[in-house]
């Protein structure tokens, strides 16, 4: 309610301000979500010639390598304070977009993009969309309902009008793969490239140990080479890993710490294949076409998941009590049974590994 009084109360200064606004035209995104979800939303640039956007600052190293993209606000360099605030719903009047589309719909984004006047506002609504919410959307053009049971992707491109075309995945987050950023590791390892991410930021999301020890296994001993990717901050559980492992630790290379953001997305293509929770990496790998093994844990995969045409899904054995959505997440919950596999599981992985992993013609 707070932003819909300020919204208002800056009505007079608007009106001051429409001799100064520039021609109409351009389209804004705000999406403040995480890595993943930002990777899921990239497939709303594509509609148009160029959009700007409002993101997280996490996802800052992606928009200089996509020419859909031309300015590229970080929300948390405009939310600090009250005033800070003010100048970027100003500065969002002055620009006078066409279309300001909002795909993370809290109060605050909601505040930006009734702030902007554009021709046309549209917003994703939710099963969260809370009262002050609603009473913005009422100011909104169009509103494009989602539910648990619609993937985000669809609901993103609805509010341009469009929608997937074929089974490939339609996200992208560089323009190209770029040789040059590939890791000196990656790079001098000949054959086959197993890509593993054993921590997901989310607490939810943290497979047990022994469910790695034997995915790793089962990797080498389809001749792969097994890259770890993550932050240095997933070395605990990595060494956890190691001591839980019955595997060649020469065929496992680390590379905790040693890709930046921006570089992951280069790294990650040399892989055959990649395997993760449900997590950032998983979305980035499966943006450049690395076929994906996804463990869904509490994930509802209606919602959300890796679109790719080669990604496969591995579901818990038993039901989990509480799922986890986009816009409904769940943060500290973990149950390690979400992620083992038994042996029954596990065959159907098995077949789609060796399909990934078989050798390929020179």
């Amino acid at each position: 309610m707070f932003y819909l009084i300020i919204h208002f109360l800056l009505q007079p200064l608007y009106w001051l301000l429409i001799p100064f606004r520039r021609k109409r035209g351009g389209v804004l995104v705000i999406h403040t979500g995480k890595i993943g979800d930002y990777v899921n939303a990239s497939a709303l640039f594509s509609p148009f010639d160029q959009v700007d956007v409002l993101i997280d600052r996490m996802n800052a190293p992606f928009p200089p390598r996509d020419q859909r993209i031309g300015q590229a606000w970080l929300v948390q360099d405009w939310s600090g304070s009250l005033w800070a605030k003010l100048r970027l719903a100003l500065t969002l009047y002055l620009k006078n977009y066409a279309d300001i589309l909002v795909t993370t719909p809290n109060a605050l984004n909601l505040f930006f993009g009734l702030s902007g006047a554009p021709g046309r506002k549209a917003a994703i609504r939710t099963y969260r969309s809370g009262q002050t919410a609603q009473l913005f959307m009422r100011f909104y053009d169009q509103l494009v309902e989602h539910t648990k049971d619609d993937l985000t992707v669809d609901s993103y491109l609805a509010l341009a009008g469009s929608r997937r075309i074929g089974g490939s995945s339609p996200t992208k987050v560089v323009d190209q793969v770029d040789p040059e950023r590939l890791r000196l590791k990656v790079g001098m390892v000949e054959g086959l490239k197993a890509g593993v991410g054993i921590i997901a930021g989310n607490p939810s999301k943290k497979m047990p140990g022994d469910e790695w020890a034997w995915m790793i296994a089962e990797l080498i001993s389809l001749g792969a080479t097994v890259f770890v990717f993550g932050t240095e901050a997933d070395e605990p559980a990595f060494h956890e890993v190691l001591e839980q492992g019955d595997f060649d630790r020469e065929r496992v290379i680390s590379l905790l710490g040693e890709v930046p953001l921006e570089d992951l997305p280069d790294n990650l293509a040399a892989m055959d294949l990649f395997v993760s929770a449900d997590s950032g990496p998983a979305y980035l790998a499966d943006s450049v076409g690395v076929p994906v093994l996804v463990y869904a844990g509490p994930c509802h995969l209606k919602e959300q998941r890796p679109l790719g045409e080669q990604c496969h899904f591995i579901e818990p054995r038993k039901p989990v009590g509480k799922k986890s959505f986009i816009f409904d997440t769940l943060h500290n919950d973990n149950d390690p049974d979400w992620y083992r596999t038994d042996s029954k599981r596990r065959v159907p992985v098995q077949a789609w590994l060796r399909m990934r992993l078989s050798v390929k013609e020179p």
